[in-house]
């Protein structure tokens, strides 16, 4: 099982991180400034919660994201662990996507074979399903 993580400099103006990090800075910019639950608060829940009161692996991952974006960042792990790592990923796309256009920093560029592959896909499995777990136990989600 081999993992290779190397440094590319950006080859053109705008690379796929820069604009990766265009995208993940504009939704961040939307869950702390747009009131996204009140303008969808008619169609807002999860119908699978809704039906069966258990929640779906989804669940909470827009509160999560809204929480984060207005630095309420343990309330978003109490809601839902695994999603409120997605912020903090977004952030540091957002924030390595800027560096990369503005100051040129490298790349990271990871390399997995199959086995590596295998177990970071089996892995995020699992982190969803614990994720799911916790959600399903604590009553937390949607």
């Amino acid at each position: 099982m081999s993992v290779a993580l190397k440094f590319e400099r950006p080859r053109g103006r705008i690379g796929l991180l820069s604009i990766y990090g265009m995208i993940a800075a504009v939704g961040l910019l939307i869950a702390r400034f747009v009131p996204v639950a009140k303008i969808f608060s008619p169609w807002w829940g999860c119908p699978l919660r809704r039906a069966t009161g258990i929640p779906c692996f989804g669940c909470g991952l827009t509160r999560a994201f809204d929480w984060e974006a207005h630095g309420h960042i343990l309330r978003a792990f109490a809601l839902t662990p695994f999603g409120a790592l997605l912020p903090l990923g977004t952030a540091l796309v957002a924030g390595w996507g800027l560096a990369v256009l503005v100051a040129r920093v490298p790349v990271p560029v990871f390399t997995l074979d199959a086995a590596a592959g295998r177990v970071v896909r089996w892995s995020l499995l699992g982190a969803v399903l614990v994720n799911w777990l916790y959600m399903v136990l604590t009553r937390t989600g949607a």
